[in-house]
């Protein structure tokens, strides 16, 4: 069964699945497709095995690697905090003013956000009858999978234009060694902020130009402690900085969204590599979160003195 347009609800499998039959979305004719995988992070050579969070390319990329608010417009407005570079001249004197700046918190009033996680779905390059396919991890067709179901079928679509349906039965799917391309990994080795600043800038080109001091300022903070392991994510993952500190056994994950916290880690970083986003940014996961609000560098000082 093939799907080439965007959908609200499961109506479109009605008939097709029976409740609780497990299924695979994906792709059938990847030879065709080459561009499109590259585009949302897949390697040029296309290699079975290589599994992947979906770059974000639209709205329902960014679902699926990002989740997404439900404004709470039933309860009354509460004040927020944005971070923003404050600039000002001072007094030098003998007529000369110096250029300060430092970050602030710029409080407003909005509607309560609750946030809704990301479905974190990933797709894989896999052996299917001597034939290469991109497929979903498998599904099960029941009520409470409907809303990730369809925006996986949607992601799909964007991606590519179609989304193929395939049954539990699809013989053989040969499973190979994952080779996940989330992240890259520098060399080990020592990474103060003068050596990651290059790498970042470039990471960081496309977003706000209000944004990125803030930014600079919280990774700068952490690479004064000198991590030994830098990884940035790539194509679902894009955005987001660990920063590792193996004798103390910590690793930091920092990003450059708005209105993120940083994530301190403790497992070592070959389990992390492995995990999904969602798992990554779960609350039984972390050692602590801090909020990016006043006294955030504090809490950083504190953890790598």
């Amino acid at each position: 069964m093939k799907i080439k347009n965007h959908i609200r609800s499961l109506s479109k499998l009605q008939g097709f699945l029976k409740d609780n039959q497990g299924f695979y979305m994906g792709i059938n004719n990847i030879e065709n497709l080459s561009k499109e995988l590259i585009k949302i992070g897949f390697s040029k050579e296309l290699k079975i095995g290589e599994k992947l969070l979906p770059k974000e390319i639209g709205k329902y990329t960014s679902v699926n690697a990002e989740g997404y608010n439900i404004v709470r417009k039933d309860l009354p407005k509460e004040t927020h905090y944005r971070q923003a570079e404050w600039k000002w001249k001072q007094w030098a004197g003998r007529g000369y003013y110096d250029d300060m700046s430092k970050i602030v918190d710029v409080p407003y009033e909005r509607y309560p956000r609750e946030k809704v996680p990301p479905y974190s779905e990933e797709l894989e390059i896999v052996d299917s009858n001597k034939k290469e396919i991109v497929i979903t991890r498998e599904f099960i067709y029941k009520k409470d999978t409907e809303e990730v179901i369809i925006n996986t079928i949607n992601l799909l679509i964007e991606c590519f234009g179609e989304c193929t349906i395939f049954n539990s039965k699809l013989t053989p799917i040969v499973k190979s060694k994952t080779i996940r391309l989330n992240w890259e990994i520098l060399p080990p080795g020592k990474y103060p902020w003068k050596e990651v600043e290059k790498k970042i800038e470039k990471l960081n080109e496309n977003i706000s130009e209000g944004l990125k001091p803030v930014i600079n300022y919280r990774i700068e903070c952490i690479t004064k402690f000198e991590p030994d392991i830098f990884a940035y994510g790539k194509n679902g993952f894009n955005g987001y900085y660990i920063f590792g500190f193996t004798k103390r056994k910590l690793y930091i994950l920092e990003s450059n969204k708005k209105d993120n916290a940083t994530y301190v880690l403790s497992e070592d970083w070959e389990s992390l590599s492995k995990l999904t986003k969602a798992e990554l940014l779960s609350d039984n996961l972390h050692e602590y979160r801090f909020i990016h609000r006043e006294g955030w560098e504090s809490h950083i000082k504190r953890l790598l003195k």
